[in-house]
């Protein structure tokens, strides 16, 4: 851990780096209030979230948290889990979710 996140972060930015100035290299913008108003129109034509989508927000938030805070739930209770527990939840809550009509 930490050998891996300052390892992580730097590349990040060095991925970053080469996709912005080499890969595709972009162009600076003169008028940002043109995409401002594109985006803004883009995110009123998509409307409001369904109700599956909602759904589909919350399983990967689940998943998401289940999985950073895990270690802190195994130490609480001094079993050692192998993140299978998780990984069941979060398929079933999929399941259940995205099944019912």
């Amino acid at each position: 851990m930490i050998v891996a996140v300052p390892f992580t972060f730097g590349m990040i930015i060095l991925c970053w780096l080469w996709l912005t100035k080499f890969a595709f290299k972009l162009a600076p913008q003169q008028n940002n209030s043109q995409m401002t108003e594109v985006f803004s129109a883009q995110l009123k034509a998509q409307g409001n979230m369904t109700i599956a989508e909602k759904n589909v927000m919350y399983v990967f938030l689940f998943a998401v948290f289940g999985w950073l805070l895990e270690t802190l739930f195994t130490n609480m209770d001094r079993v050692k889990h192998n993140g299978y527990g998780n990984r069941c939840c979060s398929v079933y809550y999929v399941i259940c979710f995205t099944c019912r009509q």
